[in-house]
């Protein structure tokens, strides 16, 4: 994984059986030329995979491979301690706001894009 956009598509494709490829990129705020490239890079690596939609024939669904989910087991010690470092001169109040800001930021993300 070479991107924080690879490392977050690989981490919410392992929340879930699968997505539709337009819903997803989409999910992650990406313009579809960005997005693409980005699972396109992910396919090429055999950490996820492409298949048609059983509903709508046009659409695409992908989902992470075997491949993926062990290089996730790999990466994710590594971004935590990342994300340990980035908060560790924050004091406990501070963590707690800045996790209820994101958890806002995320529902109403969540809530614009249905």
């Amino acid at each position: 994984l070479t991107s924080p956009d690879g490392f977050s598509f690989l981490y919410h494709l392992s929340l879930a059986d699968s997505f539709r490829k337009m819903e997803f990129i989409k999910i992650h705020n990406l313009e579809p030329p960005s997005g693409i490239e980005v699972l396109k890079r992910l396919l090429n690596k055999g950490l996820i995979e492409e298949f048609e939609d059983k509903d709508d024939k046009r659409a695409k669904r992908i989902k992470i491979t075997e491949k993926g989910k062990k290089e996730l087991q790999i990466v994710l010690p590594k971004m935590s301690e990342i994300f340990s470092l980035m908060t560790a001169e924050l004091a406990l109040n501070e963590k707690l706001h800045m996790l209820a800001f994101l958890k806002q930021m995320n529902d109403f993300h969540t809530r614009s894009n249905h």
